[in-house]
């Protein structure tokens, strides 16, 4: 059972609270989705699949689009199973000119611009970075959920 998917808060509007990739719900859904498909032992491509599949509105979404992308692929990196598709879209919009007027239009401007430029380094240096094991995914997510990881199975 999903733990995180269906929660009812993070489905109001899309709320930002910092510069941080992750300082908004959009990027938290995302994250969550994508992480809850691996866990239920959905292959890579699978879990990539059905996280764009079910959060479609924040991928046509102009004001969520580039939220979405740059969420999946730093957690695609983060868990070593970056797609190229994924990479190939955020580094798309990272560098396009729409990431500018989004991103870059307040005080968080600096701060964003570091971080952009760290998923950019991370996502051309995913290929040489080693796959991440199922035990080793588990360790991520429940030091990422906490409490909230026990309706999951380890894969030991």
């Amino acid at each position: 059972m999903p733990i995180f998917r269906d929660d009812p808060y993070l489905e109001s509007k899309p709320k930002i609270w910092g510069p941080g990739l992750f300082d908004n719900d959009t990027a938290i859904r995302v994250r969550n989705c994508y992480l809850e498909y691996l866990m239920e032992g959905r292959p890579d491509h699978d879990a990539t699949r059905l996280t764009i599949e079910e959060r479609d509105i924040d991928v046509h979404d102009m004001d969520t689009d580039l939220l979405f992308w740059t969420a999946l692929a730093w957690t695609q990196c983060d868990v070593h199973r970056l797609e190229d598709s994924v990479a190939k879209n955020t580094l798309e919009l990272i560098s396009g000119p729409d990431c500018h007027n989004i991103m870059m239009r307040n005080e968080w401007a600096s701060a964003r611009a570091e971080i952009l430029d760290n998923l950019r380094q991370r996502i051309e240096a995913a290929t040489t970075v080693s796959y991440m094991s199922d035990k080793e995914l588990v360790a991520y997510c429940k030091r990422l959920w906490g409490d909230g990881f026990q309706n999951h199975v380890d894969p030991e």
